[in-house]
């Protein structure tokens, strides 16, 4: 029976093993910008540029100038020139300077955004790491609970022990407190550090539910 439990204890310690590596992996697979860029619309020029277009028109009015000259429709090639010129002038003048609209937003407004969505990766990830650590320890449990009421202890004995064992360590970590960490935050570095501390604390809360576990199945006596 001894033999068992330093089995099922052996496979406890492997399992927060890799329940650590999994925490390093998620916490690190959490990208935050270095900065919060202050975004505004603004107009870019661009110089040097006359658009195709305008030249035709100009083209056109320089024609109509000549054929003005040699024409007995004075006045309505005058006016096919006049606007030729006045279109390609209007659209040069247009192209020339473009205006580009970027979305405005205050470095408050970035960074409340990052805080967000850092709060909800790190939540997915303990999320994730406490629910894998309780399925197994159900195994672990029924496991447990088995070798006791094989044993050749009689029913009180038994019922002893499996009182004993009846709950499992769970790891205790509270997402609320990493909310409030971050929420304090005033920068992209400050929540990186925070999300280092609090990474740490998950690794450690791991390391002392194993730890309790293997205590309790040691106790046993078996």
């Amino acid at each position: 029976m001894k033999e068992i439990i330093n089995q099922i204890n052996q496979s406890i310690e492997e399992k927060s093993n890799r329940l650590k590596e999994k925490t390093e992996r998620y916490f690190a697979a959490i990208n935050i910008p270095s900065s919060s860029n202050t975004q505004q619309s603004r107009n870019i020029k661009t110089n040097g540029s006359v658009p195709p277009i305008s030249y035709v028109l100009y083209g056109i009015a320089g024609l109509s100038t000549v054929g003005a000259l040699a024409s007995e429709s004075k006045i309505m090639c005058l006016g096919v020139a006049v606007a030729s010129a006045f279109g390609g002038y209007s659209i040069s003048k247009k192209m020339g300077i473009k205006t580009t609209p970027v979305s405005r937003s205050s470095p408050n407004e970035n960074i409340g955004f990052v805080k967000n969505e850092v709060i909800s990766k790190v939540l997915d990830a303990v999320k994730k790491i406490t629910e894998e650590w309780e399925e197994f320890m159900e195994l672990k449990q029924r496991e447990i609970q088995s070798v006791i009421s094989t044993s050749s202890l009689n029913e009180n004995e038994k019922d002893l022990l499996s009182s004993k064992v009846f709950i499992f360590e769970i790891i205790d970590i509270s997402i609320s407190e990493f909310s409030s960490m971050v929420n304090t935050s005033v920068s992209a570095i400050d929540i990186k550090q925070k999300l280092e501390v609090y990474k740490d604390k998950v690794v450690s809360a791991i390391d002392e539910a194993a730890a309790k576990q293997k205590d309790k199945y040691n106790s046993l006596n078996l």
